[in-house]
Parts: structure tokens; C-alpha cells; sequence
């Protein structure tokens, strides 16, 4: 009997090896060629610096915050920041004793209000302002009284505690979709966030702009289905939601009872208005609000551009727009305000 031929197989095992070690490094070498390419773009500016694993984009313009001394409000916005004046709210220095011949609009709301990730005179409340006529009998100021992170209970209770001190003709409250979120479902997301960051991929992104910029992109693909999973707990919570229709109840009553004109402005998160993902946590707003008798707008209906995606500051920040986000947002309630007889 022969010996089996083997020599062939082995020759063919070593073919394939050869074959996979020269793919592994055709890989290695055009992974590398992307890597620099990435690392080019990003330093001649024609491509956006990934986020590096981190969860959420590191923005300008956002203020330092201090625990307040009203359990209410829990936070507050640092006097001691320039993003702030002495009284703690954004804008320029305004005296408490309102001149003759002034109106005053105070804006209420979070982080949208208050323009994190943009210049103050790029936000709504300067925008506002702006666009109201002055004439030599009346001049309009609006005072941007908005604090990062509040929902409706916290910005009804400025209102009441500091705001109406500074004597306004109108108030506009600025709600957005993540109002009711409680701060405990905020810390979950947020120690998620953390266990993201955590991750064997967010881990390589820090190393490599070309995972980050994969990484982002993955994110962006989910983003819609994450961030309308976390909202719909809190508006399933009854006492979650309680807690803003009693902060809507609120408002009639001191609007009621100063003859102060109150109208709320329902501000959409940036996606394509078109195909938006959370009409039906407006439809429960406006709901609310024309059961309290609060006049409102909601600006998912109205803002020009459709495809909000084009005002996000960052790619990834479904939340905060940039100036001509403010500015159409502006232009829109500035028309509503009028068509109520609130501004001329």
C-alpha cells in the first residue's frame, strides 16, 4: 500500500494562510490610510471632530450651575458666570425698577431658553427682542429667566419667586418634549451615558478618529429610537405628567390674578418635522394647555426649515439649536404673540 498523498492539502493550507495574512494586512494598511485621512480632515476643518467615545457633545456656551437654596428648584444658575448677570439670569444687567415707557417679556424654560451652545444675542429671548418694535414711547426688553436642566414645576416657580419682581407685560414659557422627565429617569440616562463611555468601542474611539467618527454615526442611526424610549416612560408616569399640568394650573392662576398675559411656546426636538417622531407627546401638550386655557403655539407646525436636523449645534444634539434655529423659533412666536394681542 502507498503513502497518502498529502502534499497538495499542505500546499493549499499554506496558500489560504499566505491569502488571510495578506488580506489582514491590506486591512491594517487601509484602516491606517483611513485614520490619517480622518485625522487631515478634521485638522483642515472639512470634517466634523468626532465626540472620542463621549456620550454627549462638550458645548460652548453653557453655564456653570449651584445648588439652590429653594428645594424647588434644586439648582440655579452660578451668579458668578459670565454667561449670567448678578440677578442669575442671561443677558445684560437689567434694574429691577422698570423705566416709563419700558415693556418687559420674560422668557421661562431649560436649556433651549437659555441658548446653551449659542451667544446670547443668537438666542431666542435676544432674538425676541429684536424683532419688537421700539418707539420713542415704548421700548421692549426681554429678560431670558430660563435655567439649564428645569421643567415646568421649576420655571412656574422662578416665575413666581424672582421673575414677576421685574414687572412683565407678557411671559413666555418655552416647553420642551423632555419637561416631564424626572431627575431620577435623568440619572439613569445619564449613568447609562456613563457605561457607554465605559465600552470596549467608546474605548477605541478615544484612541482612533476614525472609530469616533463610526462610533458617532451608529449613534446618530439609533438616536430616534433611544431618546422616544426615555420620554415615554415620563410621560406614562402619572406623576411625572401630574406635575406639569399642575405647573399649567399654576400659570392660569397668576396670570389671573395680576391680568398678566401667559402664553407657551412648545418647542419640537431636531428632527425632520416632517416625519417627526414625537407627535404624540405634543398632541398630550396641547391637550393640556387648551385644557388649562393657556394660549400656545407649537412650533413643530410652523418653523420653516422642515428638516430641523439643520439647526442642531452638534450632529448628535437632538435638543439645542443654533442661531437660526432661535431665530425662526423667534420670528414664529413673535408672530403668535401678535396675532394674540400680547405684542404689537
Amino acid at each position: 500500500m502507498g503513502r497518502p498523498q498529502v502534499g497538495p492539502g499542505r500546499s493549499t493550507v499554506r496558500r489560504l494562510g499566505a491569502d488571510v495574512v495578506l488580506g489582514l494586512a491590506s486591512l491594517a494598511v487601509a484602516l491606517l490610510l483611513a485614520e490619517g485621512a480622518c485625522r487631515v480632515l478634521v485638522r483642515h476643518g472639512a470634517l466634523r471632530p468626532s465626540l472620542r467615545g463621549a456620550s454627549l457633545p462638550q458645548e460652548p456656551y453653557s453655564p456653570r450651575l449651584v445648588r439652590s437654596a429653594d428645594p424647588d428648584l434644586f439648582l440655579e444658575n452660578d451668579r458668578t458666570d459670565p454667561l449670567v448677570n448678578a440677578e442669575g439670569f442671561r443677558g445684560p444687567a437689567v434694574p429691577q425698577a422698570k423705566p416709563p415707557g419700558t415693556a418687559r417679556v420674560v422668557v421661562l424654560g431649560d436649556s433651549v431658553a437659555f441658548g446653551l451652545g449659542v451667544p446670547y444675542e443668537d438666542t431666542l429671548a435676544a432674538q425676541l427682542q429684536s424683532l419688537l418694535p421700539s418707539t420713542p414711547d415704548r421700548r421692549w426688553e426681554v429678560l431670558d429667566f430660563a435655567v439649564n436642566g428645569y421643567g415646568t414645576p421649576q420655571e412656574v416657580k422662578v416665575l413666581e419667586t424672582r421673575a414677576l419682581a421685574w414687572a412683565p407685560d407678557v411671559v413666555v414659557l418655552v416647553y420642551v418634549v423632555n419637561d416631564p422627565v424626572p431627575i431620577e429617569l435623568l440619572t439613569a440616562v445619564f449613568a447609562q451615558l456613563a457605561d457607554q463611555e465605559r465600552s470596549w468601542p467608546a474605548r477605541l474611539a478615544q484612541r482612533s478618529e476614525l472609530a469616533g467618527q463610526v462610533l458617532d454615526r451608529m449613534r446618530l442611526l439609533r438616536q430616534a429610537r433611544t431618546t422616544t424610549g426615555s420620554y415615554a416612560e415620563a410621560y406614562k408616569r402619572p406623576e411625572a405628567w401630574n406635575r406639569v399640568t399642575a405647573g399649567f394650573a399654576k400659570l392660569v392662576e397668576i396670570g389671573r390674578s395680576r391680568s398678566l398675559p401667559i402664553f407657551v411656546a412648545i418647542f419640537p426636538l431636531l428632527y425632520d418635522l416632517d416625519h417627526y417622531p414625537f407627535v404624540a407627546y405634543h398632541a398630550q401638550v396641547r391637550t393640556a394647555l387648551d385644557a388649562a386655557g393657556l394660549p400656545w403655539i407649537d412650533l413643530r407646525d410652523v418653523l420653516a426649515t422642515r428638516d430641523a436636523t439643520a439647526f442642531r449645534i452638534h450632529p448628535l444634539d437632538d435638543t439645542h439649536p443654533n442661531a437660526r434655529g432661535h431665530r425662526e423659533a423667534a420670528e414664529a412666536i413673535r408672530r403668535a404673540l401678535a396675532a394674540h394681542e400680547m405684542v404689537p
